[in-house]
């Protein structure tokens, strides 16, 4: 049963159509990942689902019983209550009855005998429902959903006037999942959230939620996990594909390939046909050639497939640097009495792909920028490579001068460039003409400053790049291309990201800072790291006694057999085995190597022997 149905729809900013004629059915239990290009009109297309926004042309039906719920991406939040009081304001109805309740109370005291039995009756009913609804479990409810955002307990009674733009968002997906809408609308519901935020949500909507969603979000690894279906919305129009994102990137691949396949043939057709007409069109045949003329133009054509006009980036080193990149020791760092994190070794080596995770607020950009030298540790040392350039790309791209235009604060980078050639890499990230370069910097969106941003790093060519949250604000197509370039540059780079998708791909080892002043170093990306940690937490959780103590946080003395120094020394080897056999790899594709088969040979065996003892080493860190 649809409880959204929307016919023919159309909207236009101006002359430009965004949405045109749209007809789309959001049934019973859906639930839809909304994607598209950064400005395609998918805000829009969800401000149309929720009523916010009348459609310029076609039909909207709704189900007249179903509540909606739209979170936008700027909510607006009352100033003058506290944290809590947001959280609990989901649950209006409850406290409504409460106070009834409580009115029912007071009379009943002063009621005479007679009055007192039907004032008594009244309020067992409404105890009961208060009961069924959930009443009094509300404040641990609301504690629950706030702690699940990415809210401290101690930070629970802060006024909603003293909370930044990215708390009140926190904030206001946690009341719009406390209220349990029968209808789901979420715009980029991940922005502000940290890893554990981003899992307590698909949590919430894998095993809570019981309605229908429709969610416009860029996090590909979320809406692996939450969505059943997906819209496509590219040049007005939608195209719908069954299963999550990587079903839709399969499918859709799929279908280009199957659409160019036949574009293609019938263009051949086409050709040989019109050769055909041009040459008997005069002569004997020339019936036939008319006959074949007129098939032609009743013929219908199949379109060739649509280029998407997405960003094109290379990132290339101007020289190399040395093999140790960064050599960390016994780091530590604190503010105040709060330790984030200590006792933190590790090394980063030419070519390394290192990540950076942990809850928000545990210390990720702060270490970063004690890596570059901007900041002072209270404790330990960082050995900085020989011919280090470092590259970075600041959280929001906040180091961009909001007064200078896009072609001035790339140029700014490398000024031996001439105009020509910035503009020519402008270009591929989607800046074309006068008016695009000519923009000023504070009039961007947050993925235009993004993409200015990266156009900086490619003309700078740094052989270290460090990033913070790289892929906030880009839209998929970007990600993608900015995966695709990182996975062919021959630097190192060490980032920050709570992008999953982006973890996988790319990074090879990861820091993970547990939020109370614990790091581990772990050799694998996240989903290596996913599956450590819930080992651990399986193993805890059947090998404890009831009544024992809780298990040690990550940095405290881990139950490992091997000692410190000798867990140590196995991720060192682990570290060293793997650079070995990265530059094994690149030997192994190089075609001139198989000109010398003994060479050849050697280097195809010491491959062999340092994968399976990659694995040896993998398999011990793991048991312990």
């Amino acid at each position: 049963m649809a409880v959204i149905q929307l016919t023919e729809i159309f909207v236009s900013f101006g002359e430009k159509p965004v949405l045109a004629d749209v007809s789309l059915g959001l049934q019973q239990g859906d639930r839809v990942g909304l994607i598209g290009a950064n400005g395609s009109g998918k805000t829009t297309l969800l401000r149309i689902l929720a009523g916010a926004l009348p459609p310029d042309g076609g039909r909207v039906e709704r189900a007249r019983a179903a509540r909606i719920g739209f979170m936008e991406q700027e909510p607006d939040l009352p100033e003058s209550v506290s944290l809590r009081d947001v959280a609990l304001s989901a649950f209006a109805d409850s406290m409504e009855m409460e106070a009834r309740m409580r009115a029912l109370e007071h009379e009943i005291a002063s009621a005479d005998k007679a009055a007192r039995h039907a004032l008594l009756g009244r309020l067992g009913k409404l105890q009961e429902v208060f009961e069924r609804s959930g009443g009094y479990d509300r404040e641990r409810r609301a504690d629950a959903a706030l702690t699940g955002v990415g809210f401290a307990p101690a930070a629970l009674m802060k006024p909603v006037s003293i909370l930044s733009g990215g708390e009140r968002s926190r904030a206001a997906l946690a009341r719009l999942l406390l209220r349990e809408p029968d209808i789901l609308l979420l715009d980029e519901p991940t922005n502000h959230l940290d890893l554990g935020g981003i899992e307590w949500v698909e949590e919430f909507l894998a095993k809570k939620f019981r309605g229908t969603a429709v969610i416009v979000s860029h996090d590909r690894a979320f809406l692996d996990r939450t969505v059943s279906r997906v819209w496509e919305l590219a040049d007005g129009a939608v195209e719908e594909y069954p299963g999550n994102y990587t079903t839709y990137a399969k499918l859709k691949n799929e279908r280009r390939v199957a659409q160019r396949r036949e574009y293609d043939k019938q263009q051949a057709f086409i050709r040989k046909e019109e050769e055909f007409i041009r040459r008997y069109g005069a002569g004997q045949r020339s019936k036939e050639a008319r006959g074949r003329r007129g098939r032609l133009n009743r013929l219908e054509r199949v379109d060739a497939p649509a280029r998407e006009r997405g960003v094109s980036m290379r990132f290339d080193t101007a020289r190399t640097s040395g093999e140790v990149c960064l050599r960390v020791q016994g780091l530590a760092k604190r503010f105040g009495r709060r330790v984030l994190f200590a006792d933190l070794d590790f090394e980063v080596y030419r070519g390394d792909r290192v990540g950076i995770v942990g809850p928000n607020g545990s210390g990720k950009t702060t270490l970063l920028k004690i890596l570059l030298g901007e900041e002072t540790p209270d404790g330990g040392a960082v050995d900085r490579g020989s011919d280090i350039h470092f590259g970075l790309l600041e959280q929001q791209a906040r180091g961009l001068d909001s007064e200078r235009s896009v072609l001035d604060e790339v140029w700014e980078r490398k000024r031996t460039l001439d105009e020509v050639e910035v503009r020519g890499v402008l270009g591929r990230f989607r800046f074309s003409g006068d008016e695009a370069v000519g923009k000023r910097m504070r009039d961007l969106s947050g993925g235009e400053r993004t993409r200015v941003a990266l156009a900086g790093l490619m003309v700078e060519r740094p052989n270290v790049l460090v990033l913070d949250e790289p892929t906030n604000h880009l839209d998929i197509g970007s990600r993608e291309a900015f995966e695709s370039a990182l996975e062919d540059y021959e630097g190192t780079v060490v980032a920050v990201s709570h992008d999953r998708y982006f973890l996988n791909r790319i990074v090879e080892k990861l820091i993970v800072l547990d939020g109370t002043g614990g790091a581990r170093v772990v050799h694998g990306n996240y989903a290596f790291f996913a599956r450590v940690r819930a080992r651990d937490a399986h193993q805890n959780q059947t090998t404890r006694p009831p009544g024992s103590a809780s298990p040690k946080r990550s940095g405290e003395k881990k139950r490992s057999g091997l000692s410190k120094n000798r867990l140590a020394g196995l991720e060192k080897e682990i570290g060293e085995l793997e650079a070995e056999k990265r530059e094994l790899e690149a030997n192994l594709a190089d075609p001139d190597l198989y000109a010398d088969a003994e060479e050849s040979q050697r280097i195809v065996a010491r491959y062999n022997t340092i994968s399976r003892s990659l694995e040896e080493r993998y398999a011990l860190w793991l048991e312990q």
